[in-house]
């Protein structure tokens, strides 16, 4: 499936949809406007005027295999901080949690009770009208009933623990909610049965790597048991994942144009053409050295923060995308006289 995002008003990125897509590269501005336009696609609102100077006044252009969509036809969900976890679990109107809410005002127990409340209100209301009679025959005082709406409006607060102490939301740590997070989320999937898009920016400034591994593995298991997640990665550096060969051709490299990855054979094939003497890595050190890699692909970087082997990787990544190169200032000791060479080695001599 073919995805057509507009991120300004008649710039656009096309790539091939997958379970999971990663959005890396040296151009931060670019991964910044490609995730502000999945936000205010999100939000489904009109325009302002301010933003139609930016989108133009049609608003952002979405295509999917060519066909227009709609905010109203996606889910989406946003994970740029802490916050975003946070207000998924709380109960905010259209949050993970306020929609599970929502679906107990069909339950018939919860529904049986409520009549049973209403049933003791009028009890009560009986019992004090009968008490005004000795006061006024004209003042009556009434009891009404209450429904499941407003029960929860005027009665429900969410406690949240940890460590066996009840904290207020804004004093959880984030990391402690994600397992409520992800069945929050496999449970309003069940119920919609809608496409749903999970767009995580640069979740490894505010998520452990454990725990990231962890929370994408739950990922995985929704999209495999639903068939409707789609998760989108902008990232600014590796996620540390156990990254596999598909993921290779799931990889969009935002730099100065957007390049979408070939498969992991075609690349690696690429890979041992141009490397100094014979490639003999395992394709598991392969996977790990190319995301360090690629989050500085695309633009012209100094001094990127890469081992010295991994650095050979990026002038052959940066070579192949038809940009110069210019080698950076690095101790290369660790690295065979070839891989040194080719390094220090000149565009053209």
């Amino acid at each position: 499936m073919e995805m057509k995002l507009e991120y300004e008003k008649g710039k656009s990125i096309t790539f091939d949809v997958h379970d999971r897509n990663f959005f890396m590269g040296g151009s931060p501005t670019k991964k910044w406007k490609t995730f502000r336009s999945f936000k205010r696609f999100k939000s489904g609102k009109s325009f302002s005027e301010l933003e139609e100077h930016v989108y133009g006044e049609e608003g952002i252009h979405l295509f999917l295999d060519g066909k227009l969509i709609k905010a109203k036809d996606i889910s989406i969900y946003i994970m740029e901080n802490r916050e975003s976890i946070l207000n998924e679990c709380s109960y905010i109107k259209g949050s993970l949690l306020y929609e599970q809410m929502q679906t107990y005002k069909i339950d018939i127990s919860v529904n049986r009770l409520i009549e049973e409340i209403d049933d003791k209100f009028l009890q009560i209301e009986l019992r004090l009208q009968k008490d005004f009679r000795h006061i006024s025959d004209r003042i009556v005082p009434n009891i009404h009933p209450i429904n499941y709406q407003q029960l929860l409006k005027n009665h429900l607060s969410i406690s949240y623990k940890e460590n066996q102490e009840n904290l207020s939301l804004d004093m959880m740590d984030s990391n402690q909610l994600l397992d409520e997070y992800c069945r929050l989320l496999r449970g309003e999937m069940n119920r919609t049965g809608k496409e749903s898009w999970l767009i995580l920016k640069n979740i490894e400034n505010f998520l452990s790597k454990e725990d990231i591994r962890k929370m994408v593995k739950e990922f995985e298991k929704i999209s495999l048991e639903t068939k409707q997640l789609k998760v989108f990665f902008l990232s600014d550096r590796s996620l540390y994942l156990d990254y596999v060969p598909e993921d290779i051709e799931k990889t969009i490299i935002l730099g100065e144009i957007e390049e979408q990855l070939p498969p992991y054979t075609e690349l690696l094939r690429s890979i041992k053409l141009r490397y100094p003497e014979e490639y003999v890595e395992c394709q598991e050190i392969l996977l790990k050295r190319l995301y360090r890699v690629f989050p500085y692909l695309g633009t012209t970087i100094s001094n990127p923060l890469l081992f010295p082997k991994d650095m050979v990787l990026f002038k052959i990544l940066t070579e192949l995308s038809e940009n110069s190169w210019d080698c950076p200032k690095m101790t290369i000791e660790e690295l065979t006289p070839f891989e040194k060479a080719f390094l220090t080695k000149k565009d053209g001599s």
